[in-house]
């Protein structure tokens, strides 16, 4: 069996013709008996070298001598020089992955709050509704006799105790529309809306409910744009 080391990764921007050369430098040059040969694989259906070892070497401390002496491990030195805050600071990898999620976590609130304001405005405007199902007749009647709108718009406000923006989705309507509401139709609009109302003062309150949200959208993004590393 041979006793052999095969690498299939190789340090970003480090060619392999380089660290084979080096290889070969510590057999020739340096004189390092446990390399007996290398192989190089890469082509299109094969992208690894095989280091070649004496049967008796040891590949834990042949690979440590290659990490030493080879590019087949390199570090890259990152300056993550950025601008937080409108401050220039330098931040750790820890650091700006932090402030990613808390802005991610601010995007989330505003982005709900804007949507609870949507639901309260729908629930404010059905019940209005309702309202006006509740007494169709006299609404009707009220419409009928009004010489203009804001007539129309005070005279409902006593009759149904609502406000102006109420009051204004009702005369929105058509009459033929505004007789055929469906009471039905109204309280499975607001139930849904409440329910959504709850949902977003959650995702609001709650920073865990959040990071549900986070992890889900970056599970779609890596489903999305995630590979295998290919070289």
């Amino acid at each position: 069996k041979t006793n052999s080391i095969i690498s299939s990764e190789f340090p970003y921007l480090v060619d392999v013709d380089r660290i084979l050369k080096s290889i070969q430098s510590m057999v020739l040059d340096d004189g390092y008996t446990d390399i007996v040969e290398y192989e190089n694989h890469i082509g299109k259906t094969s992208k690894y070298i095989r280091v070649i070892c004496q049967k008796k070497a040891n590949l834990s401390k042949v690979l440590s001598d290659l990490y030493d002496n080879t590019p087949l491990e390199k570090s890259v030195k990152i300056n993550n020089t950025v601008i937080y805050n409108g401050v220039p600071m330098t931040m750790s990898l820890l650091g700006m992955t932090n402030t990613y999620i808390n802005h991610r976590h601010n995007c989330i609130i505003k982005l709900a709050k804007k949507e609870l304001e949507k639901q309260q405005k729908i629930v404010h405007i059905q019940s209005g509704l309702l309202s006006a199902t509740a007494d169709i007749d006299n609404v009707v009647a009220v419409i009928r006799a009004s010489a203009s709108k804001d007539e129309a718009r005070t005279k409902l406000r006593n009759l149904l105790g609502v406000d102006n923006e109420q009051a204004d989705a009702i005369l929105a309507l058509q009459l033929g529309r505004l007789t055929k509401l469906d009471v039905n139709e109204i309280s499975v609009k607001i139930k849904k809306a409440k329910d959504e109302i709850e949902n977003q003062q959650n995702i609001i309150n709650i920073r865990d409910r959040r990071n549900e949200i986070i992890i889900g959208d970056l599970e779609r993004l890596r489903k999305k744009f995630g590979d295998d590393r290919r070289t």
